[in-house]
């Protein structure tokens, strides 16, 4: 399974089309959805297929799985005395596992379980779970959920969407506006989320900038805490700063997202001039004269 198509292309439909894996139960088999013996279950049996992943790369905390599956029966040994219906198309199940160690094959744990309610037509399903903070191995199983009536059932699966294994983080764009008599803007994170939540330097995310902008004169740099600082005299224009976050804990392969900060530079506005109240006492007084003088005139 390659976490996305489950046959290793893309095909049209969506799900469906050429390219999808059935899953069937055989009484032969000793059916039982059991945890992952090993990282490979492409040919670990015939009634079940997973996936395993390692946790420094998926994080820990709130995740999902969703898979496409129908119900399709399979025709084989049709009509014989033993299985006159061949396999009956049933449910799918996706049973979903962790355990604190990558060495052996043992020490699996259940975090939850999924009954795909199925028929003929194609059908998101999807599992919900925790991580354990201790975990160092999570893993997936797609097989037919048992039913009492008959041990003989087909599955099809198709269009495994892993992406909820791993922290949604979400980058939003940034707009600042400033003098060019300088200033230090917010972090760019302020309107940013990991796993739904506000992200916050050193505790959930990492800022990594981008290139900066080069001015004509002055300087725009950010900081790794995501505030930008425009130094004094940059030259008025609009600037564009681009910055990621990535998760943390860091994962390997990083979990990241990308936005772009927008820093508008305007010329500062010109002075007006004032008076001191030296100033204005001389003014007055020279006023006042003016206007005796006239009166004299006159």
């Amino acid at each position: 399974m390659d976490g996305d198509r489950v046959c290793g292309k893309a095909d049209a439909p969506a799900h469906g089309g050429s390219c999808y894996i059935s899953v069937m139960r055989n009484p032969n088999d000793g059916f039982t959805p059991t945890a992952p013996w090993d990282g490979s279950w492409a040919n670990g049996a015939p009634d079940q297929q997973g996936q395993i992943f390692r946790v420094a790369s998926t994080g820990t905390g709130a995740r999902s799985i969703t898979v496409y599956s129908r119900a399709n029966p399979y025709p084989r040994y049709a009509g014989s005395p033993f299985y006159p219906q061949g396999y009956v198309g049933g449910d799918g199940l996706i049973r979903v596992y962790s355990r604190d160690s990558t060495a052996g094959t043992s020490g699996w744990t259940l975090l939850n379980t999924q009954v795909c309610t199925n028929t003929s037509a194609w059908a998101a399903c999807t599992v919900n779970f925790t991580i354990p903070s201790t975990a160092q191995q999570v893993a997936f199983m797609l097989a037919p959920a048992p039913r009492v009536d008959t041990d003989r059932l087909a599955v099809d699966f198709d269009d495994v969407n892993v992406a909820g294994l791993y922290p949604a983080l979400v980058a939003r764009n940034d707009n600042y506006r400033v003098t060019a008599a300088g200033a230090t803007t917010a972090s760019v994170v302020v309107n940013d989320t990991a796993n739904g939540t506000a992200a916050v330097v050193g505790t959930n995310v990492t800022v990594t900038p981008g290139t900066a902008p080069v001015p004509a004169q002055g300087a725009i740099t950010m900081a790794d805490d995501g505030t930008i600082t425009i130094a004094p005299g940059t030259t008025p224009g609009t600037y564009s700063y681009p910055y990621q976050i990535c998760a943390l804990p860091a994962l390997a392969p990083p979990v990241c997202a990308s936005a772009l900060a927008a820093i508008t530079v305007v010329a500062q506005p010109t002075a007006v001039p004032t008076l001191g109240l030296w100033a204005l006492l001389v003014l007055s007084c020279g006023l006042l004269l003016g206007y005796g003088a006239r009166r004299h005139f006159y």
